[in-house]
C-alpha cells in the first residue's frame, strides 16, 4: 500500500477540522537526522524486513527536510502546508482550550502566520494563529496522520498511532 495519494483522494478522506493561520515571521534553523519515530527494521518474529515500517520512515523524512527547510529559509512561494496529526498522541503538548475542540486529531495550516518553527529530531513546534488567539503546539512526527502540500499537489498518509520511537534516529 503506498502512502503518497493525491490531493483530490486527500480532500474525498474524512479530515479534522483545518484550522487556517495568517502571516510568516522569522524561523529558527535547525540540522538534523532522519525521523524513525516507532518503526523497526524487522517483524515482531524478526522474520522479515517491515518494509511498510521503513517506507513510513522514510516518507516522514520527507515531512521533516520539508519543515527543517522551511524554518531555515521559509516557506516557497505559494506553499501551502496542510499537517494533520492526533492530538491524543503520546507527547503531543497544545493548549487546554485547542485539545478540548479537537480531542482526537487536527489538521492545521502552515502558509500565511506562524512564528517560532522549530524543527528536532523526532518532533517540531510551532506558534500559529487559531481565530486570533496564538497557540504554542508541539508536535511529535510519530503523530503526525497526514501531510499536504496544496501548493504542487502532492499529499502522504501515514497509519495513525504510531507509538513514539525509542530509539535514537540515524544519520542522515
Amino acid at each position: 500500500m503506498s502512502n503518497i495519494i493525491s490531493l483530490a483522494d486527500f480532500r474525498k478522506a474524512k479530515e479534522a477540522p483545518v484550522v487556517a493561520p495568517q502571516a510568516q515571521v522569522e524561523t529558527v534553523p535547525v540540522s538534523g537526522v532522519s525521523v524513525a519515530q516507532g518503526i523497526v527494521v524487522h517483524d515482531e518474529s524478526m522474520e522479515r524486513f517491515n518494509y511498510e515500517g521503513l517506507t513510513a520512515r522514510s516518507l516522514l523524512s520527507v515531512v521533516w527536510a520539508v519543515l527543517h527547510e522551511t524554518a531555515i529559509n521559509g516557506l516557497p512561494k505559494d506553499a501551502s502546508l496542510l499537517i494533520r496529526f492526533r492530538t491524543d498522541h503520546p507527547g503531543v503538548e497544545m493548549p487546554a482550550w485547542l485539545r478540548e475542540k479537537h480531542p482526537e486529531d487536527i489538521t492545521v495550516l502552515i502558509d500565511q502566520w506562524w512564528q517560532d518553527l522549530e524543527v528536532e529530531l523526532t518532533e517540531f513546534s510551532v506558534t500559529l494563529n487559531f481565530n486570533d488567539v496564538t497557540a504554542r503546539l508541539r508536535v511529535p512526527f510519530s503523530a503526525i496522520t497526514a501531510f499536504v502540500d496544496q501548493s504542487v499537489n502532492f499529499a502522504m498518509q501515514f497509519a495513525p498511532n504510531r507509538a513514539p520511537d525509542t530509539t535514537p534516529p540515524t544519520a542522515a
